[in-house]
């Protein structure tokens, strides 16, 4: 539960944050939980994540790509019981979950992308 950042600390939530898109039904990590380390190749999954935005396909998960988004798929043991297969997960540069998805399209990741960039199209502007 600890993460080595040079001293031992916990790592922050963002979730309740207006940024996340809530998550639709099923088990894994909540929106604004940050990303646990596993497993992956010949190194581990927190080095393939961060630095931008990323789409993380766990297990049998399969997703549309989407133009912009680097994708990563980790199928290990220790990734799959930490993310729950079948999950697709929007992850932010900061390696925090931005957003959880089984089974969605190109269309609803691409509106989870935007909104954690600050774009929202269900909030409305007032009249002027």
């Amino acid at each position: 539960r600890l993460v080595n950042s040079g001293r031992l600390s916990q790592p922050c939530s963002l979730a309740g944050l207006a940024l996340q898109t809530p998550a639709t039904a099923g088990s894994g990590l909540a929106p604004g939980t940050p990303c646990p380390d596993a497993p992956h190749g010949s190194g581990w999954l927190l080095g393939a994540l961060g630095g931008r935005f990323c789409l993380l396909t766990i297990g049998s998960a399969q997703a549309a790509a989407v133009a912009g988004l680097r994708q990563v798929h980790a199928d290990s043991p220790e990734a799959v019981a930490r993310y729950g297969d079948g999950n697709t997960y929007l992850v932010r540069p900061d390696q925090h979950v931005a957003a959880r998805f089984a089974g969605r399209g190109m269309a609803d990741i691409a509106a989870a992308w935007q909104r954690a960039l600050g774009f929202d199209p269900d909030r409305q502007l007032p009249a002027s």
